[in-house]
């Protein structure tokens, strides 16, 4: 420009340059769609996943079938038990019969009755069916100690609370596995179907935490009679006690130092009687 001598503010009209800045435009426009596309599609993952949670939650609220739905959970879970435990292309003998009872009493809070592994008409079906009849009639016993009316709502808050507290942590974690899985395109693999895989299985397994959570809280929890909740009221009351003096006393349990004389400025005449002002005197 300063070459040509083109005064300030003077179009400037040429093809080529025309044809440049329009290319230029065209690639930038390009990038951005393409930034823009990719993050469609990574949202739409999450939001698939957000319908399915969602979908639980509003059926939970609406307060129907509550109990079928726990049973359901109930049902899943034994049968993630007994696939874990229990390979099908084994023979009963050979089923890990030590560690089920752990895994099974950390959940339901209560050793099964498991059958013979003798039996010859035992599967891993059958196994099945007698851990959930066991689980149904421990749970139709709380139920009757909770009553019904109250069992429901201890479900309902139970389900959803387990469902929120694992959706939270859900989410964190595909927002890690977002940032970094750009990488995955140095390896010569498609970051977005790797991004894909990735989130079902996280997804799934946030699903079985769910379960989990729910069935480690729901078979032990208890209703407390009249004198543990007095106990109880007396240990908080005691517990606002001890606060309440600690933040009263200073750090060594005297009381705060109070003054009952009006405070003495710097500049002020010395008390003592000096004539000096009391900085120069006994505010040294």
């Amino acid at each position: 420009m300063d070459k040509l001598k083109i005064p300030e503010g003077e179009p400037i009209e040429h093809r080529f340059i025309n044809r440049a800045i329009a290319n230029a435009q065209k690639k930038v426009e390009a990038h951005n769609f393409d930034i823009r596309k990719h993050l469609i599609e990574y949202d739409d993952v999450m939001n698939k996943q957000r319908e399915v949670i969602y979908g639980q939650r509003r059926e939970i609220l609406s307060g129907e079938n509550i109990r079928e739905t726990a049973l359901g959970v109930i049902e899943e879970t034994i049968g993630d038990i007994v696939a874990t435990f229990c390979p099908p292309k084994t023979k009963p003998k050979e089923w890990n019969w030590d560690n089920l009872p752990e895994d099974f009493y950390s959940l339901f809070f209560f050793h099964p009755q498991l059958p013979d592994p003798e039996a010859p008409d035992l599967t891993d079906i059958v196994l099945e069916r007698t851990l959930f009849d066991q689980v149904r009639l421990r749970f139709e016993e709380k139920e009757r100690e909770f009553s019904p009316a109250l069992m429901e709502k201890l479900l309902t808050m139970l389900l959803l609370q387990a469902i929120d507290n694992q959706w939270k942590d859900h989410l964190l974690s595909l927002d890690h596995l977002r940032e970094g899985i750009g990488l995955r395109g140095y390896g010569q693999k498609n970051p977005k179907e790797e991004y894909k895989k990735e989130a079902y299985s996280l997804f799934m397994e946030m699903m079985g935490r769910i379960r989990q959570d729910f069935l480690g809280k729901l078979f032990r929890v208890q209703l407390a009679n009249e004198s543990e909740m007095e106990q109880a009221r007396r240990e908080e009351e005691r517990r606002r006690k001890r606060i309440f003096d600690a933040l009263g006393a200073g750090e060594d349990g005297q009381k705060p130092v109070t003054r009952n004389e009006e405070k003495v400025g710097r500049n002020d005449p010395c008390p003592c009687g000096s004539g000096k002002k009391y900085k120069k005197c006994c505010g040294k």
